[in-house]
């Protein structure tokens, strides 16, 4: 890791159906050219404006490139990206870029987001246009042999597409998904039989007709089959898209365009069977009759007589002998004859056809079939494990409402870990639900036992319904938004439309990498005696409509930048895995571990240190010590102390100003810090501050020149004039931040009570310390994430500092509007602060691209070389319970 490759690329495949079951117009070319078409173009046009050099971005990106589709789409829209941005917010109905025109109108769609495109030769965009027929493939790889192996199995799967199903009769386009499957192949061809039969072959592939170099013994198929692998399915699912160029549609019926002439003599099969669907609006079943199949127009091209079929459509009919012609012929009536066309749109709520061919011949292959079943049973919650959840939610006297939920997790989460495409995702939110039934039993037991309710020494000192309906409704809200992640935009969604929410389409395989690197951090520190609970593992999600990346108890919350800047959620994810296993640490109250040694002896510092503010007889020192550490808050603002140390002497001890520029590029672009003015919120910067530089200024304890140090660590890595003026700058006679942070390390330092902050940090950074020397050493996939974390924010600092002229990097915007200022002197990247880095030089862009999908890359490989363990943990602890 740390080599940046250059040859990434992003594509955007947009499926859109129109209307959106309503009253609108059904008209496909004005939906294609008024509304699709204006989106890209657009957005195009605002990117490049806020580009450093506008002509500098490439002609391919952003641009549209539409096909009719066949089945339940009327669109499928390519594009090729540099970002990701365009697909998770502009492509929808009502967007920005369409304005509220007679153009604009609703549509149900899908987005597939794909990154690190492989094909055959570089001409992609001219080769789509160029393609009569085109099919979007997407390949679920089985889990099974992603699992323990991780990313090598999609590179030789990758490999093998490419030297089998690409020649010249059939292009491919071989990009991977964020989604619930891992790869998606564009396949071009003059001929739509040749793309059939590759699809088909590609459903028939299994290990022993694979043509790889994988060695699957360390894979979770082998260890489920007693390492017998012949005969798996190397793919436990496809979903294929076919459509057809609209070159082949002309403006005048019977005078076809060039494109179409050019391909008049394609080879024809006539195993391919096309039928089209029609829903009718209400009642207008006798127009579209009287005035659209008794027109001689169309009864020349479809067999006679309309079935009435089942589902949401109406009727059905098919086309005569040569579909693809007659179909073709049809669409032009639908697209191009005004008579035809008004027809349509007055009385048809939606067409849509379907294509079949007729199945020749079989694959003779062994399968095996019987792994996932009985994988499926051992990762599943008994009936008898969740009837005595139930019980226990009956002791505690919490409502039916909260208890009904609690046990819907548990079965819904028994309903999806059943789901061969899905598994491997939702396996990340057992440890919740572990954690939240031994939580659940010792509360009802405890609850049983009044005096060891109130001994104070009880692992939750819960004694109201409330108290612990508050803890179940928040372990209720964790599973619901992590269940959801991983459920949107899959193939249980069918054709629903994306929510239109944070962003569109499936994250399934960067989440599940995030949650894999947040449990490694969390696991590795909990067994370093961070915190000694078994049953903590966190989980991550995003979309909760949380600011920001946050981490409370059990749950790590990501938002869009997290996702897909990953520089964001490389660089904070350590230091939210301490912050909430501290939080944990101080909850769980356990006799053994950190809780016996280093927590009592810091509640003990906490307390006298209250007690210390309250009676210092200096006024001053005592305004100075409340400012900064009110007694009420003690416990927040000293776990800011512990864990900016702990995060420290983990990871950046060495490389103290990368830790300061992306801490402080990170606060630059949380909004929530912000007044509405623009301006800083200066309680909650000081807050912050004093937390970094008495963190710092502890590890250079020993240097005559710390504040020398510290004062250019803050000029050389803070690029805000903002945050500059304040930590700096006096104002009305008042000292800077620097200067109070100044005086209260050096009183913390100097004053003779000996329980103060200074006395927390020793014992802490001697803990962190034991961590890393000791426990931590050999912790491989520890040192994995660890390595993937610095190597790579180095990398981003280095790029961001070494591009454009410097200048400004942080976003300008108008206090009155909120709008932004454009600035010749900013950087090349720009951190802003509504959320996000935004890139404004165009090659900078490619690589900023590249190592983002190199860090989703590495951390997913890592991710499923690291949940095979969860899988043989569960299946070893079940065998002994008999299940």
């Amino acid at each position: 890791m740390g080599e940046i490759i250059e040859n990434h690329e992003g594509l955007f495949v947009g499926l859109s159906s129109i209307p959106i079951y309503s009253n609108e117009k059904f008209d496909i070319s004005n939906f294609s050219n008024n509304i699709i078409d204006k989106t890209f173009a657009q957005f195009r046009e605002e990117l490049k404006n806020n580009l450093k050099d506008k002509d500098q971005l490439d002609d391919e990106l952003y641009k549209s490139i539409n096909f009719y589709a066949f089945g339940f789409f009327n669109l499928i829209t390519f594009s090729f990206i540099d970002d990701f941005h365009f697909g998770n917010f502009s492509f929808r109905p009502y967007n920005k870029h369409i304005g509220e025109g007679v153009n604009n109108s609703n549509f149900q769609f899908q987005v597939v987001n794909g990154y690190n495109l492989r094909y055959n030769n570089e001409n992609l965009t001219t080769q789509l246009e160029e393609s009569p027929f085109i099919c979007v493939c997407k390949l679920k790889i089985n889990s099974s042999l992603l699992i323990g192996i991780g990313r090598q199995v999609i590179e030789e799967i990758i490999n093998e597409l490419k030297a089998t199903y690409c020649d010249q009769n059939c292009r491919l386009i071989i990009s991977e998904s964020f989604s619930w499957h891992e790869i998606t192949v564009i396949l071009m061809s003059d001929n739509l039989t040749s793309i059939m039969e590759r699809v088909k072959k590609m459903r028939f592939q299994t290990t022993d007709t694979f043509q790889w170099d994988v060695d699957l013994k360390n894979s979770l198929a082998s260890f489920l089959t007693n390492e017998n692998t012949e005969g798996i399915n190397i793919f436990t699912d496809t979903e294929s898209i076919f459509g057809i160029n609209p070159k082949f549609f002309g403006n005048q019926l019977g005078k076809k365009t060039a494109f179409f002439k050019n391909y008049e003599k394609l080879k024809i099969d006539d195993e391919i069977k096309i039928s089209t669907k029609i829903q009718m609006k209400t009642g207008h079943a006798s127009q579209i009759q009287k005035e659209f199949f008794e027109n001689e127009s169309v009864k020349a091209l479809i067999e006679e007589g309309l079935n009435i079929t089942s589902g949401r459509s109406d009727y059905t009919f098919r086309y005569k002998q040569n579909s693809i012609i007659n179909y073709i012929n049809f669409w032009d009536l639908v697209i191009n004859d005004k008579s035809i066309k008004n027809v349509i749109n007055s009385n048809v709520r939606k067409l849509h056809s379907n294509i079949s061919m007729k199945f020749n011949g079989s694959v003779d292959c062994k399968l095996n079939t019987d792994m996932h079943a009985n994988l499926f049973k051992k990762l599943k919650f008994s009936g008898v494990e969740i009837g005595v959840i139930e019980s226990q939610l009956k002791k505690l006297k919490v409502s039916k409402e909260i208890s009904n939920s609690v046990l819907t997790l548990y079965t819904n989460f028994n309903d999806i870990i059943c789901d061969v495409n899905l598994y491997c995702f939702y396996i990340d939110l057992k440890s919740l639900l572990d954690s939240l039934k031994g939580i659940i039993y010792r509360l009802s037991n405890y609850s049983s036992n009044h005096d060891q309710m109130f001994s104070g020494n009880s692992i939750f000192q819960y004694r109201k319904v409330t108290e612990i309906s508050k803890m179940l409704l928040l372990y209720i809200r964790n599973f619901q938004t992590a269940y959801g992640n991983r459920f949107l935009d899959s193939k249980r969604n069918g054709y629903n439309l994306d929510t239109k929410g944070e962003f569109n389409g499936g994250v399934h395989q960067v989440i599940h990498a995030y949650d894999s690197l947040f449990k490694i951090a969390s696991e590795s520190l909990r067994l370093a005696n961070i915190s000694n609970s078994k049953d903590y593992l966190p989980i991550a999600s995003f979309g909760d409509y949380e600011n920001g990346i946050k981490a409370s108890i059990n749950n790590l919350h990501l938002n869009y930048f997290q996702l897909f800047q990953p520089e964001f959620f490389l660089f904070s994810m350590i230091k939210e895995s301490i912050n909430a296993l501290l939080d944990f640490s101080w909850l769980e109250k356990t006799d053994d571990g950190i809780q016996a040694e280093e927590l009592l002896a810091l509640g003990k510092l906490k307390r006298e240190l209250a007690i210390s503010i309250n009676s210092e007889p200096s006024l001053k020192n005592k305004e100075l010590l409340f400012e900064y550490l009110p007694p009420e808050k003690i416990d927040r603002k000293i776990n800011y102390f512990l864990y900016y140390s702990t995060f420290i002497e983990l990871i950046w001890k060495d490389d103290i100003e990368t830790f300061t520029f992306w801490l402080w590029n990170v606060y630059i672009q949380t909004s929530n810090l912000y007044n509405i003015d623009g301006t800083i919120r200066i309680d909650l910067f000081k807050e912050h501050f004093a937390a970094y530089y008495i963190s710092v200024r502890h590890l250079y304890l020993n240097q005559d020149n710390i504040n020398q140090v510290i004062t250019t660590l803050i000029k050389d890595t803070i690029t805000s004039p903002d945050l500059l003026f304040y930590i700096f700058d006096k104002t009305d006679g008042e000292d800077s931040v620097f200067e109070e942070c100044d005086k209260l390390y050096n009183y913390i330092l100097k004053n003779d009570n000996e329980y103060k902050i200074l006395q927390i940090l020793t014992v802490y950074k001697n803990h962190a310390n034991k961590m890393k020397l000791g426990d931590l050493s050999d912790n491989d996939f520890f040192n994995k994430v660890s390595k993937l974390i610095t190597t790579n924010i180095v990398l981003f600092k280095d790029m961001i500092e070494s591009s454009g002229d410097g200048g400004i990097t942080s976003y300008v915007r108008k206090p009155a509007s909120g709008h932004g200022i454009y600035k010749d002197n900013y950087s090349d990247a720009v951190f802003d602060p509504h959320g996000g880095l935004f890139v404004r030089e165009p090659n900078l862009r490619k690589k900023f691209l590249s190592l983002r999908m190199n860090i989703i890359n590495e951390a997913r490989d890592i991710s499923y070389k690291y949940k095979i363990a969860f899988y043989k943990k569960e299946i070893e602890k079940n065998k002994k319970e008999g299940k």
